[in-house]
């Protein structure tokens, strides 16, 4: 059990590793977790479900392996297809031509059909279209949305066909930025497994478990004041700058639903520093410190599932980079922008903020930009979409706000100004470096 406990919390470090030395993350990630699975139902046990939407569940579970430990477990199925055999054919020659014409890893073939060794006319064969190797052999020269310049996808990157290996990838990626001590408001992953039952491919993803979304979180602020509001916001464009600068990362879904929250309790620890009597948080962004009162929350960002990690190699959801008439509003190519007006933009239309849609006046965004009840028009990225969403105004468009990064927000002193003064009193502790 101790063996299987320590392997549990070693799947990020499995991942980044990956990307760091060249590899595959199908082969990583898509073959049978033979240490996890058979925890499942047994040491692993599922307490309640905590959400479920598109994409699958998020479970509260349980795990006695070497003691109790609580976690969230997200469950998600992986597509596949059936195929008919023609005639008769081995296991070995089936997985031979998955891998040779669709770049599927033949162990997994090989799992998938339970290690059938012969297949008889009119036998199903399971194809995991799941399992597609996601790393590029070739430079790939991608159109933008906009029409305008390409975008060229380097060889080794991993444009994978499910959204759950690449998601795992960043958040994990994430995840270390938390575990060195870079940023506390990530979720620290612990682990990725792959297992089936007797009809479907279901992947695992275990992660901390907060105590809810940050729209909950800014309902419930203790004391209602723009300066607390305020401090919430800055903290997540502070992370977002995180991401953005050391990773180039694209979250391109962050509404408040996907920031969730800590409560602050005597056991919150960050870096080694005790957060329970903090009565300031810290970040710096270069030379520049800012000192924001403490909220009894820390928040976490989320929810990788749409996101693109843009600085080599790249990594992302394969449907994000082509034409995509569902989410015409994400872009295909790194717009720094993206993510902290979605975000500024989310806070003014699900949370109802002023605070929000005071730093968007001072940005010069138009409320124009904007249908009331909707925050999509302003990030149509595809020209075709314009008439659709009755952009009359060519100004409203995204790309012409490159001064709306998080970094850039960060340094304008009309927004951040308050928060620039060391306090002189108090317990400091500090959540955030860049």
């Amino acid at each position: 059990m101790e063996t299987e406990l320590k392997y549990f919390f070693e799947g990020q470090e499995r991942v980044i590793h990956v990307l760091e030395n060249g590899g595959s993350l199908v082969k990583i990630l898509g073959i049978p977790d033979n240490t996890i699975c058979p925890l499942m139902n047994a040491e692993i046990k599922i307490i309640k479900t905590l959400g479920e939407g598109g994409y699958g569940f998020v479970y509260e579970v349980e795990t006695t392996v070497n003691g109790k430990k609580i976690f969230a477990m997200k469950e998600q199925t992986l597509n596949k297809m059936l195929i008919s055999a023609r005639s008769r054919i081995s296991l070995d020659s089936v997985s031979n031509q998955l891998s040779e014409r669709n770049n599927i890893p033949s162990e997994i073939t090989k799992w998938a059909n339970n290690y059938k060794e012969y297949f008889e006319p009119g036998d199903k064969i399971v194809y995991p279209t799941f399992a597609e190797e996601c790393r590029t052999k070739n430079v790939k020269i991608i159109t933008r949305y906009d029409r305008g310049r390409t975008v060229k996808i380097p060889i080794g990157s991993y444009i994978c066909g499910t959204s759950v290996f690449s998601e795992f990838a960043i958040s994990s990626i994430c995840s270390k930025l938390y575990s060195t001590g870079v940023s506390a408001h990530f979720l620290e992953m612990y682990n990725f497994a792959l297992c089936k039952d007797m009809f479907f491919f279901n992947s695992y993803t275990f992660m901390e478990i907060a105590g809810g979304n940050s729209k909950t979180c800014m309902l419930n602020l203790p004391v209602k004041l723009e300066v607390y509001e305020k401090s919430f916001i800055v903290q997540i464009l502070h992370t977002i700058a995180v991401y953005q600068s050391m990773y180039k990362i694209s979250h391109n879904d962050l509404h408040l639903e996907n920031i969730f929250y800590v409560k602050v309790c005597k056991d919150s620890r960050f870096n080694g520093q005790s957060l329970y009597d903090a009565e300031w948080f810290h970040y710096s962004i270069g030379e520049v410190d800012l000192y924001l009162p403490a909220l009894p929350y820390i928040v976490k960002i989320a929810d990788f599932g749409r996101s693109f990690k843009w600085s080599e190699p790249i990594v992302g959801d394969r449907s994000i980079l082509y034409d995509n008439p569902k989410e015409p509003w994400i872009p295909n190519w790194y717009l720094a922008q993206y993510d902290s007006l979605y975000f500024l933009k989310g806070c003014v239309c699900m949370g109802s903020s002023r605070v929000a849609q005071d730093i968007l006046n001072i940005l010069g965004v138009p409320d124009s930009a904007f249908r009331k009840e909707s925050m999509r028009p302003i990030f149509s990225t595809m020209p075709q979409y314009y008439q659709y969403y009755n952009i009359a105004d060519p100004q409203v468009r995204i790309q012409n706000y490159l001064h709306t990064s998080a970094i850039e927000i960060l340094k304008n002193q009309e927004i951040v100004g308050e928060f620039l003064e060391r306090p002189t009193f108090g317990k400091i502790v500090t959540l955030g470096t860049l």
